[in-house]
């Protein structure tokens, strides 16, 4: 049987990397794992063309992340292949799986879609498919039945991510010479900013291991990697976890350039100072100096604080750039 995990990018570019997908699959057990295919697609590609591209693999399941820049696509998508493959199944999952598993099964033919952190039950989804006697009392899974979308509850606690494998060092995903690579190091956010989603799954910090982090980044030197964006919101909360990391990043991999997001309440000089012996670039949350904004998108900011703590990054000649809404 094949399993295709299907990623479409808004463009070309060294960030256009199916790290869910790759993810999904290196959780996978090795037997299961031989029998899928990452397929990546950009919007500027026919529906025609990834339609043919899918087809041309036989696949008996198609996993789309789905994003809020290609929900559209990947919807017409699964309508075009349910339409030629009634039988095939179709699953969705990413933000607007999480955020909207409702809206995307009334838009489009899904099987089923995972809210949840899908690493956790994609081997029993394909093991099921396997013995043709899908599994729906699945956690975090949602479908319809009978003209009903039903919502499986999410495990109370978030899944431990010490048992995950890396998509890098599996060799699932594979760096490039000169290219760039996503870097996951942690996963949640304990802040509820009432425009993002990080905190949605789990509003506490949940950090990937730091022996399989080293490892990476010792993958990503041999490789010859240049760029590194590291996907946490913040990777300076809580502070310690930040200088740890950037210590880490040091002794492993100061030669890549690392694309951080900070926020800068948790800023102090010796986070300014190891920022400083990197080539990085820091992105700082600042979304607006309205208080009345701030309060309804549940933010705070004390001026003052915020203005020394971005002199630091000044004076360790740090190259950041401030995050602001528009509207």
């Amino acid at each position: 049987m094949t399993f295709l995990f299907v990623t479409i990018h808004v463009r070309r570019s060294a960030q256009a990397i199916p790290l869910a997908a790759g993810c999904l699959i290196a959780a996978l057990p090795p037997e299961q794992r031989a029998h899928t295919h990452l397929l990546d697609f950009y919007l500027d590609q026919s529906p025609e063309e990834m339609e043919q591209a899918i087809q041309a693999h036989s696949p008996d399941a198609v996993s789309f992340s789905t994003y809020v820049w290609n929900r559209p696509a990947v919807t017409d998508l699964a309508l075009r292949l349910r339409r030629s493959h009634p039988d095939l199944f179709l699953f969705a999952g990413g933000p607007e799986g999480s955020a909207d598993a409702e809206g995307l099964l009334r838009e489009a033919p899904f099987s089923a879609i995972l809210r949840d952190e899908g690493e956790f039950y994609f081997s029993r989804i394909i093991h099921s498919i396997q013995n043709k006697k899908f599994i729906f009392q699945i956690n975090g899974l949602s479908y319809i039945r009978q003209g009903e979308v039903h919502h499986n509850p999410a495990p109370e606690e978030p899944p431990d991510l010490k048992s995950l494998s890396s998509p890098w060092l599996t060799g699932v995903l594979t760096p490039e010479p000169g290219g760039g690579v996503l870097w996951e190091t942690a996963r949640g956010c304990p802040f509820r900013c009432s425009y993002c989603y990080d905190a949605r799954s789990s509003a506490q910090v949940r950090p990937i291991p730091q022996d399989r982090l080293r490892q990476e980044l010792q993958l990503f030197t041999r490789e010859g990697v240049d760029q590194v964006w590291i996907l946490d919101s913040t990777f300076n909360h809580p502070p310690e976890r930040g200088k740890a990391l950037l210590k880490m990043m040091l002794e492993e991999a100061p030669g890549i350039h690392y694309h951080l997001e900070a926020k800068v309440e948790f800023l102090d000089r010796e986070t300014a100072d190891l920022l400083g012996q990197l080539a990085c670039s820091v992105q700082v949350g600042l979304q607006s100096m309205n208080p009345d904004v701030l309060k309804t998108i549940r933010r705070t900011i004390n001026h003052d604080d915020f203005i020394s703590k971005i002199r630091l990054l000044g004076e360790a000649g740090v190259t950041y750039g401030l995050d602001l809404m528009m509207g």
